[in-house]
This record gives C-alpha cells, structure tokens and sequence, in this order.
C-alpha cells in the first residue's frame, strides 16, 4: 500500500495512456493524438514524467528509471509533440 501512495501505475495502451494517480480515484486517460508537449525529468530512483494534453490539461506521474526507455519509445512513436528528456541534477 505505501509503494502505491508514493508511485503511480501507468499502463500503455493502443490510442493513450492510462494513468492511475495514488491520491486521486479513478484513472486519467491521455491520449497520443492529444498530448502537445511532454518531459521526462530523471531522478535518483524514477523519472518524472509531464505530459501536457489538449483534453486532459497537464498529467505528471512517475515511473521507475528502468522502464523509461520503453514508455520514450512509445511516446515519440505514437505522437508528433516534441518530448524533452532532462538529465538529472547534481546539488
């Protein structure tokens, strides 16, 4: 149950994403065709993810580093947004 406060599921699906927040009920859907802008911010243990969408307005959840790849792959195939992936930051 703690896991699940502190991160979100996301599952990738044919036409959008689906994300399941934490602390909000119910899933949001994001759809490829909608997003006009996303960033990818790299963190210690997880990337937090940004998407701006036209329907939904802005989603941001995090993912494990290890699946970033596959989710990149997926956004920069399946929409024409532009995707910016920032590299982490050193105090």
């Amino acid at each position: 149950m703690t896991l699940r406060l502190v991160f979100q599921r996301t599952q990738a699906k044919t036409l959008g994403i689906v994300v399941r927040p934490a602390l909000r009920p119910g899933p949001i859907a994001v759809r490829y065709d909608d997003i006009v802008a996303g960033t990818m911010h790299d963190e210690r243990f997880w990337t937090t993810i940004r998407l701006v969408s036209t329907t939904s307005g802005p989603v941001t959840f995090r993912i494990f580093r290890f699946s970033v790849p596959s989710l990149e792959q997926i956004l920069r195939s399946s929409t024409t947004a532009s995707i910016h992936r920032k590299p982490p930051t050193t105090a």
